[in-house]
């Protein structure tokens, strides 16, 4: 059954129910009452008319106290009503603020989403304004048209005939012009790099220079070089003719041998091929090993001479060697040598060593002095692996 505040003697007391309500002394249908919602506190005050059940007991009240038929009774003067001096507030209803709270989180979480989609899509569509402004500017400077005695009509075709990968820059002004800056390295290492600065406007589509090199493209472009072509051909008949793999093959292999002759390791490790490199390296020599064991063995002054026997092309990059190594008190050695054309030298791939024959008891063995490539001394000369007598 529902209960009611009631506003009384200026003072709000309840919640009574309905029997307890209308046994209230001074309570009549001018005092304002309120449904009570449980919420512990009066809400919106009624007059006691808008309530049904106490419509109905007022209005039985007013049937019961009718008057008889006759002369008409002077009514009684009705009271003065009496408006309470001061009203309590009243809060809102606690179920309207949970309410209405709950929705402030999501209400922000939209207004957030929101602001970040439109701040994302701004972000990006001026990122897109401004690629298509750099490929416009880029491409105006490319096709200007250059005076007619240019060599090139336009930059755009001295780019692609040359083949140039060019790098341009670009800074947009608070004016909205377009300083570009464009370079490219330069043909030649002693020459300095190409570098245009231009100012483009977009708006006017107009194209100017802005330092000395830009400004002399766009008046002069690019003149054909005949001056520089004859220096060119000019140099080029007076430097010597450059030497073949083959031509330099015997000063390769002589600096080697001097090299060994005198214990300069460090040399003979930079005549090494890469392969032979490798392959010492996976067999736990390195440069400052391989030098440091050589040197164990090496004797300044002992007498040690190599001879090439003979040398053979094997193809264009390729070359087999016949070294004899003499050293008194000692056998004669038969070196095979296989050298390769690599990284614009000669460097020794492999080697092979085999002893001599020992002369007849007869033969007197020359001295290191006597020995020449055309004239090996005695020992018969061993039938390596791809060296045959033929020289």
């Amino acid at each position: 059954m529902a209960k009611y505040w009631v506003y009384l003697n200026d003072q709000v007391n309840g919640p009574y129910e309905l029997d307890e309500l209308i046994r209230l002394p001074g309570f009549s249908r001018r005092t304002m009452v309120s449904i009570d919602d449980h919420s512990g506190a009066a809400g919106r005050w009624i007059g006691p008319a808008e309530i049904p059940e106490l419509a109905r007991i007022f209005q039985k009240v007013d049937e019961l106290h009718e008057a008889p038929a006759g002369p008409a009774a002077r009514p009684a003067p009705k009271p003065k009503r009496r408006i309470p001096a001061h009203l309590t507030p009243v809060p809102p209803p606690a179920e309207d603020s949970s309410r209405l709270s709950a929705a402030w989180p999501w209400l922000l979480i939209a207004c957030a989403f929101l602001g970040g989609g439109y701040h994302f899509w701004s972000q990006a569509s001026q990122r897109e304004q401004r690629v298509g402004e750099r490929q416009t500017a880029q491409a105006m400077i490319e096709n200007a048209a250059l005076p007619s005695s240019s060599l090139y009509a336009t930059l755009r075709q001295y780019l692609q005939e040359k083949q140039i990968s060019s790098r341009w820059e670009f800074e947009r002004t608070p004016a909205e012009l377009y300083n570009v800056t464009v370079s490219w390295p330069p043909p030649e290492r002693s020459s300095a790099l190409p570098l245009y600065a231009f100012e483009v406007n977009l708006q006017v589509e107009s194209v100017r220079g802005l330092n000395t090199a830009a400004i002399k493209l766009l008046s002069e472009g690019f003149p054909a070089p005949a001056a520089g072509l004859e220096r060119a051909e000019a140099s080029r008949r007076a430097a010597p003719p450059r030497k073949s793999p083959g031509d330099v093959f015997p000063s390769a292999i002589n600096n080697r041998r001097e090299a060994y002759e005198q214990g300069d390791f460090e040399s003979i490790w930079g005549m090494f091929s890469r392969r032979r490199k490798s392959e010492m390296s996976q067999g736990g020599i390195n440069e400052s090993s391989f030098i440091r064991m050589q040197r164990l063995t090496y004797r300044p002054g002992s007498g040690l001479r190599q001879t090439i026997v003979k040398t053979k092309a094997e193809s264009d990059s390729e070359r087999l060697a016949l070294l004899r190594q003499s050293q008194p008190k000692h056998p004669d050695i038969y070196i095979k040598q296989r050298w390769v054309w690599e990284d614009n030298a000669w460097r020794l791939d492999d080697e092979e060593k085999k002893a001599a024959s020992i002369p007849p008891p007869s033969q007197t063995e020359p001295g290191p002095e006597s020995v020449s490539p055309a004239a090996v001394p005695t020992g018969a000369i061993p039938n390596l692996p791809g060296l045959s007598d033929n020289r």
